[in-house]
């Protein structure tokens, strides 16, 4: 990808009566392409005004401040279930479960019953995907669409990262053993990064066609790892060591392509080619959350959070940070879908639309 090296010319936010999504108003005026990129909000609404959505309207999961459910891309709440202890939704299935979770009901986007999960275990939901983490920490399960059991894989020290994605499953243990599993139940990789004191996998991705692997491991020498899956092996074609030690599970996340695989760790996030290994670091403020792509200029969003304070990020890769600004919230959260932001704040969801014009 050839390097393109942008200036940003001014950062201008307008936020009129005082609530960052009652009205915002964002340019990064962007040179020397002399295109700008504007994030003009649309609507805001309560997650508590739930109205009737029409026929054929798309519905988009969120979970935000102990509650969740969907909403239309024109503004309507459309489900909004309040739980105690834990809960998941995806865009297919949603459920709510307590510590002692067995034989939990789980429903469509529509509230009707979609099946039962069996076993005892905190269910997990990804797009049609369903798992199941069990009992112990040493063990997860995916199960069929119904809710009984597809396959089930136990490690010998608890899980500490997992993602999923349309290749399959990654999964990181505390030993610092990360195994990639596919639909069927087969464990198709299984190695251990390895070059740190303690090798823990603090967090893992998978990219969609399954063809690579990334984790960032360890404490005392941490460090980020890209692996190729070649020939029934793990090729390890990039790896860097990162400065500080990170006290928590980090966020890997590879782009929707699997040309670009995203890091997070302690001071900002690195951004690293599959294709050519060229790689890129920038500073974001805090834990990042999560990291949604838009179709805009193959634009990355960042969420992160320093406390109450969480930042939206919007990164061009191996460009630049074109930007950010910051809210303050209690529970926030993000999505993109097709060219549109999606940002939580505490009761309230905001639909911002990016362009560059």
């Amino acid at each position: 990808m050839k390097r393109i090296t942008r200036f940003i010319d001014s950062i201008r936010i307008l936020v009129i009566a005082g609530a960052i999504f009652t009205v915002l108003y964002i340019i990064l005026a962007v040179r020397p392409l002399g295109t700008e990129l504007f994030l003009m909000p649309v609507w805001t609404t309560d997650i508590t005004h739930v109205q009737e959505k029409e026929e054929n309207e798309e519905l988009f999961p969120f979970k935000l401040n102990k509650t969740l459910g969907y909403f239309t891309e024109s503004g309507k709440i459309v489900t909004s279930i309040p739980y105690d202890y834990k809960g998941s939704v995806s865009s297919h299935y949603y459920t709510t479960y307590n510590a002692n979770a067995s034989r939990t009901p789980f429903y469509t986007t529509l509230g009707e019953d979609a099946g039962t999960i069996i076993d005892a275990g905190f269910p997990y939901f990804d797009d049609d995907r369903i798992y199941l983490f069990l009992p112990g920490g040493v063990g997860v399960e995916k199960c069929n669409s119904d809710g009984s059991r597809n396959w089930i894989y136990e490690g010998s020290s608890p899980i500490t990262a997992f993602a999923s994605s349309a290749a399959g499953a990654v999964v990181g243990f505390a030993d610092g053993n990360l195994v990639s599993i596919t639909h069927e139940g087969i464990v198709d990789q299984s190695f251990a990064p390895g070059g740190s004191d303690y090798p823990v996998i603090l967090g893992a991705d998978m990219s969609d066609d399954g063809k690579f692997m990334a984790c960032v491991s360890g404490q005392d020498r941490p460090r980020f790892v890209l692996a190729e899956k070649q020939d029934g092996h793990s090729r390890i074609i990039y790896h860097e060591y990162l400065a500080k030690n990170q006290a928590h599970q980090v966020l890997v996340h590879f782009d929707n392509k699997g040309d670009t695989v995203f890091f997070n760790y302690n001071g900002g996030v690195g951004i690293v080619s599959t294709k050519t290994q060229e790689h890129l670091h920038v500073n974001v403020p805090g834990i990042v959350m999560s990291m949604h792509e838009t179709t805009v200029d193959d634009l990355t969003f960042i969420l992160s959070r320093d406390g109450e304070n969480y930042t939206i990020s919007v990164v061009e890769p191996f460009a630049s940070l074109l930007g950010s600004f910051t809210f303050k919230a209690q529970h926030a959260f993000m999505a993109v879908y097709n060219d549109k932001l999606y940002i939580g704040k505490d009761s309230r969801i905001s639909q911002v639309t990016v362009a560059r014009k």
